[in-house]
């Protein structure tokens, strides 16, 4: 097993949901967790609860520059990032085809794919020259079948960011990177308010829970580092 003390884990999307439960077990890993997402003050709420191994910086990941400035900050302030969870995600309540304008398509793949590739873009730099590192995706099912439920445009946009992933294995595992695509069914998180239909305090019980998707987490970032998991794959009992 691969002892986290100290290793620096940047989390996208980590102010709450799977990213705050995966900062959490991190930490609890002796583990230094960076946060980003675009609210600050839940990130400042999430760091307070986390403790001292938890800091955070304020990242839409769609805007490059500032994922940019993101990822230097990190790097100048903690020498180094050992691990990259891509846990920032969207989605819209207009899903059909037939009901989505073009603005939300760009949204929805800013944050999902294009987002997802501007972190990996600016982190695998500093892998490389420690020849050492870890990308974890939070992608979806939806991610590798195409889900009309999940809607085309998030669909795609996690096809993308899968590929992506897997690609990262390919073609830097030469470099000591591995990489790993996480493709959970429903969770329940902030996430199912952009859900259409209506959601039961009964059915958010029967689905994933945030601190479920962590444990894959944490069981992949602590195997050995000539260990390589390709991706994922946890559903609840329900096959929601």
């Amino acid at each position: 097993m691969q002892n986290l003390q100290n290793k620096i884990v940047l989390i996208t999307g980590g102010s709450t949901g799977v990213g705050y439960s995966i900062a959490e077990k991190m930490v609890q890993k002796g583990a230094i967790a960076v946060l980003t997402a675009r609210d600050e003050s839940k990130l400042k709420t999430a760091c307070n609860q986390l403790g001292k191994r938890a800091h955070y910086w304020g990242c839409d990941v769609s805007d490059r520059v500032r994922v940019k400035e993101l990822i230097d900050w990190v790097v100048e302030t903690f020498g180094r990032i050992d691990i990259l969870v891509n846990g920032a995600g969207t989605n819209t309540l207009n899903r059909p085809i037939a009901q989505m304008p073009p603005e939300e398509w760009d949204r929805i793949f800013g944050v999902n794919a294009t987002g997802t590739y501007n972190v990996v873009y600016y982190v695998l730099p500093h892998m490389r020259v420690q020849k050492s590192g870890l990308v974890i995706s939070i992608s979806s099912v939806a991610g590798s079948v195409p889900s009309s439920r999940g809607g085309f445009a998030y669909s795609a946009s996690k096809h993308a960011m899968t590929v992506l992933t897997k690609i990262i294995a390919q073609e830097e595992m030469k470099h000591g990177i591995r990489s790993t695509v996480i493709s959970p069914g429903r969770i329940n998180t902030p996430f199912l308010e952009m859900v259409p239909e209506e959601i039961t305090a009964e059915y958010r019980e029967k689905i994933l829970q945030p601190g479920d998707v962590a444990k894959a987490v944490m069981h992949i970032a602590q195997l050995p580092s000539h260990v390589h998991v390709p991706e994922y794959f946890i559903m609840p009992a329900t096959g929601d």
